[in-house]
């Protein structure tokens, strides 16, 4: 771990510090970029707007006046100057004014930019020549003839055709009150505008929807006009450029023209840029003709943009100079931190004055404190304190180490010890001679122990069995507790398989011998597994070897050792798959009752013991010594009990409507005796089946009693209170004591078949059996044998007055629904023989 810090990059926090403030610099310079962005083109935008709309009032209020004032002056000179106070006749009069018209034509022309002039009569006929900068124009007259009475009264007006759009001036002639006629004259609308001057320049245009119609000369002259086809559209426009026509097309194929009009739009040509907008003619119809206004806005924007720029660079300075500021105040800082870095490692090398001559060193001067003063601080008093607990720590180190490869309580190796001295051993067994075996030795139900004496009692329990070990291997090898009721033993000395065997079966009786705690005898057992160490094998592997041979052992019922081979793993491994097998079997109801019949001397059934099998999907028909260690190992054998208790209380009341007087027994493990739920159990089985509580017997192991005598006392009482009766199982083999036996408050004493099989072979067997049964029948216990299995046996036990047998002799365990067929037919066979 200290090689992978070393290869990371460094960064000094100052360097750090300084890439932050110019990253923050950088988007504090953007942010305003942006925002000062933004604000030049709400603002360019805003003054495009106002000059637009600036523009667009000048111009109609131009036009408007300059078409006032000319039509005043041109009705004073034509009219009024020149038509004589009175005149002979209607003709004298137009010939007057023919005359009047064609001297003044140049004037108008010059002055007011009259490109034609007529003179036309009430019915809109020509009465003079056509004075006109043209060749022809037959405007005038089409205007004419769409006049209405009210307008041939006297107009200002405005028309477009395909050659252009103009104003109109419209006088009318008078004679005698009456109008007798018109003097009509145009000038073209572009004229006007060229003559428009605004600051900034603008280029004003005029926009006419395409006309088809129209003589030959018209159409040739309408071809050499710009022309928009997105707008379907004219320009007239003699103040118009290229880059003019450009930006209006360009504009043509990005906006509608009803989006320009009323509003102002940007378009860069080339790195020119122009504001374009329309607004309608006044006096004209919105369709059908439009003014078009187009400024060369670039040195506007580039001084507008120039300004901004400026702005950016100030705050940008401000911004700079403030944040080269907060790094300066900052870099002494770091330097302190800097040096504070040096001081860690001399702390972790527990050189603690020098540390404390760094921060005097490099301790801030001024007059105001700060966190780094503080730190100081606190690093001073952790050198102090770290240098006293140094002291203290090199004192208790030796008593740590001891410790740390010592269990605390039985003083004996622990499972680091263990561990290292066996790899050793096995690493050096081949080159010393000799053999190496690990043994692993686990207390059969000690947890049962600690539940019923208690963790205090059982703790001093196990220190009595260290000692028993440790006395038992003395200079053979080393002995370890492993944790909780498990030993290691390591043998270092052995010779031979025989010499280990011999070993492991003196330990076992070491075990088993009662041990006094505080006045009571417990009786203890235990499972010791050994592995043999072989080339190429590590500790782990021989530790976990001995442990699959010790489980072995205590599978094959406990108080029991066994040396480990290849065989055992594969059997471990089937254990494995057993015990998924059994969880599955409680889900799918895969256990069945069975029950084995006691009988009389005469063979008549009196009762049954309840037994429990096992149908396998696959294998079968399970025996119970399969699967009941299994059971025990993975805790289950209390469901197990529960299972047989509640089918056996369901068939005894099955069994009581036609089989009054039949009892059955039913086995209870000595963990699930002693379980405070069991009672409950108990009592919910017989209030579910109503049954007489006598002809339900519980069969409890004379080693139950043994190991733990007041708390079954205790249950056995309780028991006794409901009405249930009581069995030993198993009697004589635990080791009884005769002053137990006479104040046990139970019903039945059953022998094992260890004493019966052997009859009458073995005389010792005959007198052991016949001492129970005389003792039992002395203290008024029932008294049942086990395992009859043949005529002589039975012969026996009735000689010695035995009450009960049960074995192969009379029946096989059956399926519980089959028991009344067994108790039919002896209920037949006394028929008969009551006949005969």
């Amino acid at each position: 771990m200290p090689t992978a810090i070393k290869m990371q990059r460094f960064i000094s926090l100052k360097w750090k510090t300084a890439f932050t403030l110019i990253l923050l610099l950088g988007i504090l310079v953007g942010a305003l970029s942006w925002y000062f962005l933004q604000r030049f083109h709400q603002q360019f935008d805003r003054e495009i707007f106002e000059q637009r709309s600036y523009h667009a009032s000048l111009l109609n209020q131009v036009i408007h006046r300059s078409g006032e004032s000319a039509h005043k002056t041109i009705s004073d000179v034509v009219l009024q100057r020149s038509q004589p106070r009175t005149a002979a006749s209607p003709t004298a009069l137009f010939n007057s004014l023919e005359n009047n018209l064609e001297r003044q034509f140049p004037e108008l022309n010059r002055h007011w930019l009259i490109d034609q002039a007529v003179l036309v009569d009430s019915d809109n006929n020509l009465v003079s020549k056509r004075y006109s900068t043209r060749n022809k124009d037959a405007h005038i007259e089409q205007w004419l003839a769409g006049l209405s009475e009210k307008e041939k009264l006297g107009t200002l007006g405005m028309s477009c055709s395909q050659s252009g759009c103009f104003q109109i001036f419209n006088f009318p002639v008078f004679y005698s009150n009456s109008q007798i006629g018109n003097v009509l004259m145009k000038r073209p609308l572009q004229a006007l505008l060229n003559q428009v001057i605004t600051e900034p320049p603008v280029h004003i245009g005029v926009i006419q929807p395409n006309v088809v119609q129209g003589d030959k000369y018209e159409l040739e002259k309408a071809s050499t006009r710009p022309t928009v086809e997105q707008w379907n559209a004219d320009i007239f426009g003699t103040a118009f450029v290229d880059k003019d026509l450009a930006a209006i097309r360009k504009a043509g194929e990005l906006f509608p023209l009803e989006t320009l009009m009323g509003k102002a739009f940007v378009i860069d040509i080339d790195g020119t840029f122009y504001s374009i907008s329309v607004m309608p003619v006044r006096g004209f119809n919105p369709n059908q003709a439009r003014y078009l206004l187009i400024t060369d806005v670039t040195a506007k924007r580039h001084e507008m943009l120039a300004t901004i720029y400026q702005e950016i660079l100030v705050m940008t300075a401000i911004a700079s100079v403030f944040l080269i500021y907060l790094l300066a105040l900052s870099w002494r800082q770091f330097e302190r931190i800097k040096h504070q870095l040096k001081i860690f490692p001399l702390i972790g090398e527990k050189q603690f004055k020098e540390a404390r001559d760094i921060v005097l060193q490099h301790r801030n001067k001024t007059l105001y404190r700060d966190e780094i003063d503080s730190l100081d601080d606190v690093v001073t008093s952790l050198t102090y304190q770290l240098e006293s607990l140094e002291k203290a720590v090199s004192l208790r180190n030796r008593e740590m180490e001891r410790l740390s490869l010592f269990d605390s309580f039985t003083g004996l190796a622990n499972r680091n010890l263990f561990q290292y001295e066996l790899q050793s051993d096995v690493m050096t067994f081949e080159a010393n001679g000799g053999m190496v075996a690990a043994v692993i030795l686990d207390l059969d139900k000690f947890k049962r122990i600690n539940d019923t004496i208690g963790h205090q009692q059982g703790d001093m329990l196990l220190g009595k069995v260290g000692a028993r070990l440790k006395n038992a291997t003395k200079s053979l090898g080393l002995v370890a507790r492993l944790g909780g009721d498990e030993f290691g033993i390591i043998l270092r000395s052995a010779k031979a398989t025989s010499h280990i065997e011999l070993l492991s079966h003196k330990i076992l009786e070491l075990i088993h011998k009662p041990i006094d705690l505080d006045g009571h005898n417990v009786v203890i057992s235990g499972s010791l597994g050994v592995a043999l160490a072989t080339q190429g094998q590590d500790a782990d592997e021989l530790i976990k070897n001995a442990e699959i041979a010790m489980y072995t052992a205590k599978n094959s019922g406990g108080n029991a050792y066994r040396i480990f081979d290849p065989a055992m793993a594969t059997e471990a491994h089937a254990n494995l798959s057993l015990e998924t097998d059994i969880r599955r079997a409680f889900k799918d109801k895969e256990f069945t009752l069975f029950l084995q019949p006691k009988v009389n001397m005469d063979a008549a059934i009196e009762g049954f013991e309840a037994l429990i099998r096992w149908d396998h999907p696959d294998r079968g028909m399970v025996p119970p010594i399969e699967f009941i260690p299994v059971m025990e190992n993975l805790g289950l054998i209390s469901e197990l009990d529960n299972f047989v208790l509640d089918a056996s209380c369901r068939q005894l009341h099955l069994l009581q409507r036609h089989y009054p007087n039949i009892s059955i027994a039913v086995n209870i493990s000595s963990t699930h005796f002693t379980d405070k739920n069991f009672i409950v159990f108990l009592k919910q089985c017989l209030e579910k089946y109503p049954i007489d509580p006598s002809l339900l017997e519980l069969e409890i192991t004379e080693t139950l009693l043994m190991e733990n005598m007041s708390t079954g006392m205790e249950v056995i009482q309780e028991i006794k209170e409901i009405g249930v009766s009581i069995a030993i199982d198993d009697f004589g083999t635990g080791y009884s004591s005769l002053s137990y036996l006479k104040k046990l408050p139970v019903d039945t004493i059953k022998i094992d078949r260890e004493f019966i099989k052997d009859i009458p072979d073995s005389e010792s067997d005959m007198q052991i059996s016949s001492v129970i049964i005389f003792l039992a029948k002395q203290l008024d216990f029932k008294v049942v044998a086990e395992g009859v299995e043949t005529k002589e046996q039975l012969v026996f036990l009735k000689a010695n007055h035995c009450d009960l047998a049960q074995g192969f002799l009379f029946s096989k365990p059956v399926p519980a629904h089959k028991a009344i067929l067994l108790l039919e037919t002896q209920r037949g066979n006394l028929k008969q023989q009551n006949v005969s």
